[in-house]
């Protein structure tokens, strides 16, 4: 069951999958991705909120909404920059850090959201993941914004925690979840800072579940892919993979490509290009390419140095390319669809690792969806990555 409701917009959204022809249109997604460069999640969402909340001015007089959010801010003893809102009322989004989500917590105060509010505001408008349970300071911020307390209670409330002394206990909550089901159980201010307090020890280890089930599915990818490769490319000699950046040629479907030593350009023969390392480089719109997973990204994951969307963007990936090699080794027809099947495991696997489900407005998980419903869905997402990347002779080296 989904967190979150999905909206219209978010039907409209996924109802698009269910339309292409994919038997006789190549790429047929290509034009709804091509248009998403030009939306503004966070604009969009913050301008519906502040009406919501009161704002009755124009919804493009940027100066008039800054003022308004601004007074918010001041009634509410909340410091945000006016730098900060011109920007995200003129088509900017705060950044993905620690100290993007601290603004977006205070912002979501001030406009008087309640929690379920946020979580939407994070994952619909922010796109990221809302509620880091074991972050102190958003479980504080939860409890706060469910029980209807304002900003101010909420640095009073850590305040608290951060005065009483940290006690080594031998056992503590260290799953997400957990902590996340207990804390929203809590219904008293003492309770909270007593169980936060008492769980300190565990806090210092961020992303334990999610790590762990991304190395998980690198060992079984790497597993299955050599097999779903030999399925794909029957021609082609059989390969080996036994690190991330064989897993990922296989993935995104630059090996098949790569024996090929020369291409025809502009009428002649001539050397195949070098490919640049990152997709960054590539004409996907933005939101797709930020932090698309490759080399850099799980370095960063191994390393405990990766942002949240860093992580997810990796668990979608992994689980995905999972799902549809095991299904293409184990013989399945996947032209009858298993769409809802993935979906359903895909949800599964993110809830687990303490963020919500697939959200397709999102531009990356509705490329991901788009590929999962198509008759070939491995097939699909190489020939988008070819088509954007491999494809785009811009981002070649000369």
């Amino acid at each position: 069951m989904e967190k979150y409701e999905s909206n219209n917009a978010t039907q409209l959204a996924q109802n698009e999958f269910f339309k292409y022809d994919f038997e006789n249109i190549e790429l047929p997604g290509k034009e709804y991705i091509d248009a998403l460069n030009n939306t503004s999640f966070f604009t969009d969402k913050l301008i519906e909120q502040i009406q919501k909340s009161g704002y009755t001015g124009e919804s493009d007089d940027i100066s008039q909404a800054v003022s308004y959010v601004l007074n918010r801010c001041k009634t509410e003893n909340i410091s945000i920059s006016r730098q900060n809102i011109t920007n995200w009322l003129s088509g900017g989004t705060p950044a993905s850090s620690s100290a993007g989500r601290d603004n977006v917590y205070k912002l979501c105060f001030a406009l008087g959201m309640n929690e379920k509010q946020t979580g939407e505001f994070f994952l619909k408008a922010y796109l990221e993941r809302p509620y880091n349970y074991k972050n102190i300071t958003e479980s504080v911020y939860y409890f706060c914004l469910k029980n209807k307390l304002n900003y101010t209670k909420s640095t009073e409330i850590l305040q608290k925690i951060e005065e009483i002394p940290l006690v080594d206990k031998n056992k503590s909550d260290e799953a997400t979840e957990i902590i996340g089901h207990v804390v929203d159980s809590i219904c008293d201010e003492k309770t909270l800072i007593e169980y936060l307090s008492e769980n300190r020890v565990s806090f210092s280890g961020q992303n334990k579940t999610a790590t762990s089930a991304i190395n998980t599915l690198l060992s079984e990818c790497m597993k299955l892919a050599p097999d779903e490769y030999s399925i794909t490319n029957p021609h082609e000699d059989n390969i080996q993979v036994t690190n991330v950046d064989e897993l990922l040629n296989v993935i995104y479907g630059y090996s098949a490509r790569a024996t090929e030593g020369y291409e025809e350009k502009n009428g002649k023969t001539v050397p195949r290009a070098v490919y640049k390392e990152s997709i960054s480089e590539s004409k996907f719109p933005e939101l797709i390419r930020k932090n698309f997973p490759q080399r850099q990204q799980f370095e960063n994951i191994s390393k405990n140095k990766a942002s949240y969307d860093v992580i997810r963007k990796a668990l979608v990936m992994l689980s995905f390319y999972h799902f549809f090699a095991d299904a293409t080794v184990s013989g399945a027809d996947l032209e009858s669809g298993m769409f809802d099947e993935f979906v359903v495991e895909m949800n599964e696997i993110l809830e687990k690792c303490g963020y919500v489900q697939l959200y397709w407005r999102n531009p990356y998980d509705w490329m991901i969806g788009y590929c999962a419903c198509s008759p070939s869905p491995l097939a699909e997402l190489r020939d988008l990555i070819y088509e954007y990347y491999q494809g785009n002779d811009e981002i070649y080296q000369d």
